[in-house]
C-alpha cells in the first residue's frame, strides 16, 4: 500500500529541521547522535511520551529495521539488535539513519504529516516535485538529512 501526506516543499522541510534541532536541544552547528538522542528524548518536553526498545532480529520483518508505532500511551520505537549494534557499537551511518529516521516519523507525526493511504499515486510529471513531496516515508528523510549534519542551509 502507497503513502502519501499533506504537501510541504523543501523550504519547509529546511526550517522543521532547524526545529527539530531547537526541540531536541541541538544548535545549528553541532551533530546529532541517535543513539545519545533515544535516550535523551523522554528527557524532552515535545518528545517525553516516545520510548524505545531493542529487539530481536527475527521479531521484525527482514526488510524493517526499525519501525515506530503510535499507541494510547504515545509512540515507541522498535529497532533491531543488529541495527541498535551497529549503531552504537560500530557508528554505521546506515543504522544511525534508521533510528534516526523513526525519531523523525514522531516529530512529523507531531506537527500533523500523518500518513494518507492511496492505492494510486499521481504520476503527472508536470506535478512531479508536489508527489516527491507528499510521499510519506521520503518526507523524514530530508529532516533527518538536515538534522543529522549541519551545514549553511540549517545553521542560522
Amino acid at each position: 500500500m502507497d503513502y502519501e501526506t499533506k504537501a510541504t516543499n523543501r523550504q519547509a522541510l529546511r526550517l522543521y529541521a532547524r526545529l527539530f534541532r531547537v526541540l531536541c536541544g541541538f544548535s545549528q552547528s553541532e551533530p546529532i547522535d541517535p543513539v545519545m538522542l533515544l535516550d535523551r528524548l523522554p528527557d524532552l518536553p515535545c518528545f517525553r511520551d516516545v520510548g524505545y526498545v531493542i529487539l530481536d532480529d527475527k521479531e521484525l520483518p527482514a526488510n524493517v529495521p526499525a519501525q515506530c508505532i503510535k499507541n494510547d500511551d504515545g509512540y515507541l520505537i522498535q529497532i533491531k539488535d543488529s541495527v541498535f549494534s551497529g549503531a552504537y557499537k560500530n557508528k554505521t551511518g546506515g543504522y544511525r539513519m534508521h533510528i534516526m529516521h523513526e525519531i523523525v516519523h514522531v516529530f512529523a507525526d507531531k506537527l500533523g504529516f500523518e500518513p494518507i493511504d492511496s492505492s494510486q499515486f499521481k504520476k503527472d510529471i508536470r506535478n512531479i516535485r508536489s508527489y516527491l513531496h507528499r510521499i510519506f516515508p521520503h518526507m523524514p528523510i530530508w529532516i533527518c538529512g538536515g538534522s543529522l549534519k549541519a551545514s549553511p542551509k540549517t545553521a542560522g
